[in-house]
């Protein structure tokens, strides 16, 4: 369970400077999904915990970003605005994090430096991943996802 109160140490609140996210449905019994977005030319210089959240979204592009300087939410995930619980812990420290149910999604050609935790964490499947450079790592926990390095051809993948 998360602690969500304010001490005097720590009143920064926890916050995704990019966010695709699916409400739940209106009878609240099951999840939308947020489909065909392009987040593209942003830039995120600073932010603790992620820097661009995915959640259940499918066929969405993340593509010409800039993020620096992401780090860790240390005590994760620290107050809330709602008091619910962030499900990204796997990826704090992370540029971009891709949810459980998200799928089909492509991030390419972002710029990414400076972080504590991975370039990219997947839970999703089906997800296309390209890293610029051997700096950036991805952790892929999903399933049928495709990760290139950036400069191979596509017909070479």
């Amino acid at each position: 369970m998360a602690v969500t109160t304010t001490t005097p140490e720590d009143s920064t609140v926890v916050g995704v400077p990019i966010r695709l996210m699916a409400d739940p449905a209106v009878d609240g019994s099951a999840l939308g999904v947020v489909e065909d977005v392009l987040v593209h030319g942003n830039r995120v210089l600073g932010a603790e915990g992620v820097g661009i959240e995915l959640r259940r979204t499918s066929r969405c592009e993340v593509t010409g970003n800039t993020l620096r300087a992401i780090r860790r939410r240390v005590p994760f995930p620290g107050n809330t605005l709602d008091d619910d619980p962030e499900p990204w812990e796997v990826a704090n420290g992370a540029a971009i994090w891709i949810s459980p149910g998200s799928e089909g999604n492509l991030v390419a050609r972002n710029s990414i430096l400076d972080l504590d935790g991975e370039s990219v964490v997947i839970e999703g499947d089906g997800n296309r991943i390209e890293v610029s450079s051997e700096d950036e790592s991805v952790r892929d926990l999903g399933r049928a996802n495709t990760l290139w390095r950036r400069g191979v051809e596509e017909s070479d993948r």
